[in-house]
Parts: C-alpha cells; sequence; structure tokens
C-alpha cells in the first residue's frame, strides 16, 4: 500500500476540496504543525519520535522544499515559522538534564539555506518561550523573567511594510530586597532590582525616620552595579539613633520602601 501526502485547497469554505500535488517523498513522516507566511506554508514534519524537519510548501506552485533538519534532541514549537519584516523566526525546545530550554532561532537571509539560520542570544534574564502572529500584523512575544519569576508579554504590531512598532505591556519594574543585616549597627546593604532599560543613575533614593525626617539621600550614600539591572545600596547607620528607618528608591515614577531596624 503506497501512502501519499496530498495538498488540497478549497475555494468554497470548505465545501468542496482540489487535489493540488501528491507528495510520494513524505509517506513516512506525519505533520506536527504549520504556519503561513505570505504565500508559502511551513511544515514540521516527524519522522519517527524525536525527528523533525521543516518543509517550505509554495502555495503558488505547490513545490515542496526541505529547509533543514532540527538537531538532535531538539523539539520543535507549535507554530513552525513566524515572519516579522524580512527577518524568519523558529522556537525550539531543547531537552537537558535540568527539563526543557528554549531556543528562537531567527533568518535574515535566504530562508532555504540552513546555514542562515542563527540562535539569539539570550540576556541571563529573560528566555523567550513562543513567539505567535495573529492576521499577519500582530506578534505576540511570552517569556519568562527570571529576576521577577514571572511570565511577560511584549506585543509588536507591523506598522507598515518596512517597519515595526515595538510596544511592552508589562510595566517598568522596581523591586527593592530587604536589608541585610536587619536590625543592624554599621553598615547595611540592599540590593535594588530595574528594568535593565533604565538609568539607575536617574534614581532618586532617600532614608526617613519614622517622624519623616530625612537623615540619607544620594549625596551620602553609596551603590555599586552587580550587574545591568542589580546594584547594591551602601547605608553606613552608625551615626544615627537606634530606631527605625525607611529606605525609599523612585525611579522612572515607581517607588519601593524597605524599613530597617537601628540598634
Amino acid at each position: 500500500m503506497t501512502v501519499l501526502t496530498s495538498a488540497f485547497i478549497s475555494s468554497d469554505g470548505a465545501k468542496s476540496w482540489e487535489c493540488k500535488s501528491n507528495y510520494y517523498n513524505l509517506s513516512d513522516k506525519s505533520v506536527f504543525s504549520v504556519s503561513r507566511v505570505g504565500d508559502n506554508l511551513y511544515l514540521i514534519m516527524m519522522n519517527g519520535v524525536e525527528d523533525y524537519d521543516l518543509y517550505q510548501l509554495n502555495l503558488l506552485n505547490f513545490e515542496l522544499k526541505k529547509i533543514y533538519t532540527l538537531p538532535p534532541g531538539a523539539y520543535p514549537s507549535n507554530k513552525s515559522v513566524q515572519k516579522i519584516n524580512n527577518i524568519y523566526f523558529t522556537t525550539i525546545l531543547f531537552l537537558g538534564n535540568n527539563g526543557f530550554s528554549t531556543y528562537n532561532y531567527y533568518n535574515d537571509g535566504d530562508i532555504t539555506d540552513s546555514l542562515n539560520w542563527k540562535v539569539t542570544e539570550q540576556d541571563g534574564r529573560y528566555s523567550a518561550l513562543t513567539i505567535n502572529n495573529y492576521h499577519d500584523s500582530l506578534f505576540v512575544i511570552n517569556a519568562y523573567d527570571s529576576l521577577m519569576k514571572s511570565k511577560v508579554i511584549w506585543f509588536a504590531k507591523l506598522k507598515n511594510t518596512v517597519s515595526v512598532e515595538e510596544t511592552n505591556e508589562n510595566k517598568a519594574h522596581l523591586y527593592i530586597s530587604n536589608p541585610y543585616p536587619n536590625p543592624a549597627e554599621g553598615l547595611s546593604k540592599t540590593r535594588i532590582y530595574f528594568n535593565q532599560n533604565l538609568n539607575f543613575e536617574e534614581a532618586t533614593i532617600k532614608i526617613y525616620n519614622i517622624l519623616g525626617e530625612e537623615v540619607g539621600s544620594n549625596a551620602n550614600l553609596s551603590f555599586q552595579y552587580l550587574n545591568n539591572y542589580t546594584v547594591e545600596l551602601n547605608w553606613n547607620c552608625s551615626k544615627v539613633n537606634p530606631g527605625i528607618y525607611f529606605i525609599n528608591v523612585s525611579l522612572n515614577g515607581e517607588t519601593q520602601t524597605k524599613a530597617i531596624i537601628k540598634l
């Protein structure tokens, strides 16, 4: 018995179908996922249990091309290929000892050339989970923020054929860890986390006593950068009276406050 993979089209709302082409070389494969970009369909074909290939099907002439084979141990996402302007993206999962890791590959050249596919760099904070498009204009990117321990979403909407307008729907974060030691007698340290796109030099830092009187500010406080989204604030509280104090940090319209006890 011969098994065929065929391409059918319908022009009357799926009431009737016309077979446009048969593909004998795919008899041992099954379709895992399909996405459309322009006049092409991109199909992830599954061969066996862990082998996946990406194919391009031209909807004008129904020519089918194999683009590349996913690396060993790789699993495709639910959408095979997405396109933003002239850049193609695909999401691949790798199963390791600590579970799945997510990587996004992109191609800014000839999509049929497997050598043009490159992995996007990971910045250590965000790991992309999925890239989905809606009506060929709105792109939704879901990711995990390892700093805030939460999911974030970015929206990218095609403004015209040559540019993309990006909107970050996630509010700029500002977070202050608990001071340590607390209670303190001398030097106290507090880590401040912020959106890496912000300039921490613009932050306002003040320390108040329980009466609301200012006892410290940027002028007599010191901090050091630990990375591009974390600083460590140092406050020597040995010269103030015992009591409760409040560390107040404001940046980009957000304010966070932490209490510290001076012995």
